[in-house]
């Protein structure tokens, strides 16, 4: 394989790992995360002082739990204060970048903080909360590394962006370990969910505490992958503002997950991918022979929509959405995939995302698709769709 530009490992240590952390954390190795734990930062909202101005936010992070708490301010996009529950005086106020993750045992006490926040906590109503996320140019030629995110509040009139991020998917290859994928490793054929960390998949959710004026929130950004020993990373916070009257709340927030755009950067991923795949089924090397195993994009897109389908049909739609969009990233115009994102969107409640997704149909439609012209056909008098019927942009759509 030498003179084919392709190494013998393939540059695997740098594709093995899939996290979704926000960069304005300190990177932690991908080794690391991948050999802890299920998760690296939690947060728990506590509640709003009287005022409504601060919040207090409870924190635990590192594989050992470290537990501490965070005093967020309205107009800062950092905590204010920190409360250390591992330090000696867990009451006592310390500088935020002196608390430290790591293994520090059981907390010494609580901080009592609780009681400076005796205001509700409520969550802005999902259907008023969108993210929209685009795969962007990295110098890292082994993996599309980052993304640009948009998080949008529906103010009653109109989409407003909240929050502009820059959010790091992927890494590069890390010499501290090995982190090769255990199907490679074990010389078999991988099963379908290495398949997908594999090609690089991952969701992103967004939840807004509100304030009790009804005029500001805390947004909690969060990031999924696919692998099951590496599971939740992120809820980055940020103080956003919120225009318009006071939006519907509910006790319990519902995860929204972001709408996929695909840049020509992750097409080339996956074009390197199908290289490798079939450069490894014409060797004779036995190593690369789970390489040689692994399906191709559009199956495993096939893939997340059934597995999406069968969500959606338990309704759990919250994670059928998710499926259909990794799905997306993909195959960008795969009509199934557009046409049950659309179903899983009415069915939360969120119907401009839903007629988004109808619209992306429409125009595929007019430009050739036969299968996306059925399926605006079927939108007509499809049940998950039911709640747009008395639209008039629904039935323009449906009805050409």
């Amino acid at each position: 394989m030498s003179g084919s530009g392709y190494p013998r490992r393939m540059r695997l240590r740098g594709l093995a790992c899939v996290a979704a952390v926000v960069s304005l954390f300190v990177w932690q190795p991908v080794a690391a995360a991948c050999a802890c734990c299920d998760g690296t930062v939690g947060r728990t909202v506590l509640g709003w002082s009287d005022r409504g101005v601060r919040v207090g936010v409870s924190r635990m992070a590192g594989c050992s739990i470290h537990k501490f708490e965070e005093v967020w301010r309205r107009g800062q996009d950092a905590p204010v204060h920190c409360f250390d529950r591992q330090a000696e005086t867990p009451q006592r106020a310390v500088p935020c970048d002196r608390v430290r993750d790591g293994d520090y045992g059981d907390p010494v006490a609580a901080t009592g903080r609780e009681a400076f926040f005796p205001q509700p906590v409520r969550w802005v109503e999902a259907s008023r909360i969108d993210v929209v996320w685009r795969a962007v140019e990295d110098d890292d030629d082994d993996v599309p590394g980052n993304a640009d995110v948009e998080v949008r509040y529906w103010n009653g009139t109109e989409w407003t962006v909240v929050a502009r991020l820059h959010v790091v998917l992927l890494r590069g290859e890390n010499d501290e370990g090995d982190t090769e994928p255990e199907f490679i490793e074990e010389a078999r054929a991988p099963t379908a969910n290495e398949a997908l960390a594999y090609y690089g998949l991952t969701t992103l959710t967004a939840r807004i505490a509100l304030a009790p004026s009804g005029d500001h929130g805390l947004l909690l950004l969060t990031g999924t992958d696919q692998d099951p020993g590496i599971g939740l990373f992120g809820d980055e916070p940020h103080m956003v503002e919120l225009t318009g009257p006071p939006p519907p709340s509910v006790e319990e927030p519902v995860p929204v997950y972001g709408v996929v755009r695909p840049s020509p950067q992750s097409d080339a991923w996956r074009e390197r991918i199908r290289v490798q795949v079939r450069e490894a089924a014409a060797s004779d090397d036995i190593y690369l022979r789970p390489i040689a195993a692994l399906p191709p994009p559009e199956d495993v897109a096939r893939h997340l929509v059934r597995q999406g389908l069968r969500d959606h049909r338990a309704r759990r739609y919250g994670a059928a959405l998710a499926s259909f969009l990794q799905a997306l990233q993909l195959q960008p115009a795969y009509a199934a995939a557009r046409f049950d994102a659309a179903c899983a969107y009415a069915r939360l409640g969120r119907l401009e995302q839903a007629m988004v997704r109808l619209r992306e149909l429409a125009e595929d439609a007019e430009a050739g698709c036969t299968d996306c012209r059925a399926r605006l056909r079927a939108a007509a008098t499809d049940a998950d769709l039911a709640p747009l019927r008395t639209r008039t942009d629904f039935r323009a759509l449906t009805q050409r």
